[in-house]
């Protein structure tokens, strides 16, 4: 191998070691906040080690793919979805569903293109605020397949906030409530990944006044290189 495939590869495995010492780190914690506090939510927790487990995964297979002499793309992917939201509730009176077109999300995929970061972004309907926040997970650039893991806070200036840990998929949401709703893989139309893609999510939200209120999100779209067509 030349010199900077060597360096390339090397710098891939002391990555997958960095995650391990983190994974590490996160489980010790979380015995011991359980240790100390039976009680005390430790999803947020968990959430970051699942997190962590999959950034593991993409960067060892970067490295195995480095190892065996496979082409790698020039840089991290830059992509916007533009997509239509439609969001559902089981709660009486909120039932919707609301449609909220033209809803702008960046996308980032890393150089071996397995995994991906999400930039916080929001659904404004009827008064209310859905706010996403940063988020990452794992895509598969055979299938087009692509799970991200993050978070959803609804808000409004006459309620008390309520949230949830949620996971868009473009397969099936786990169900929850009424909600069964399946997404579609990323279709892409060139080499860049732009095309067609829905993301689904069901989830409960916790706390405030729509506690435990049972939410059915889809954001159905196009991925393309630019934020406008």
């Amino acid at each position: 191998m030349a010199d900077g495939v060597d360096d390339r590869c090397q710098a891939l495995r002391d990555l997958v070691s960095f995650y391990d010492a983190d994974i590490e780190e996160a489980l010790e914690q979380l015995a011991q906040t359980q240790q100390d506090d039976p009680w005390m939510n430790t999803e947020p927790l968990r959430r970051q080690i699942r997190l962590l487990r999959e950034r593991r995964t993409s960067a060892y297979d970067a490295w195995r793919r480095c190892l065996a002499g496979e082409p790698f793309p020039p840089g991290p992917l830059v992509e916007f979805i533009v997509a239509t939201a439609a969001i559902s509730t089981d709660r009486s009176g909120f039932e919707g569903p609301y449609v909220v077109p033209n809803v702008l999300m960046r996308i980032t995929f890393d150089v071996p293109r397995t995994g991906v970061s999400l930039e916080r972004f929001a659904i404004v309907f009827s008064g209310v605020t859905a706010s996403v926040g940063e988020g990452a997970g794992t895509f598969d650039v055979t299938t087009g397949s692509m799970g991200i893991q993050t978070s959803l806070t609804v808000s409004h200036p006459l309620i008390i906030s309520s949230s949830a840990s949620i996971t868009l998929t473009t397969g099936s949401a786990t169900p929850v409530g009424p909600f069964m709703l399946t997404g579609a893989p990323l279709n892409p139309s060139d080499q860049r990944l732009n095309g067609t893609i829905t993301l689904v999510s069901a989830f409960q939200l916790d706390g405030g006044t729509l506690d435990r209120t049972a939410i059915g999100l889809t954001l159905s779209g196009t991925m393309r290189s630019t934020p406008t067509g």
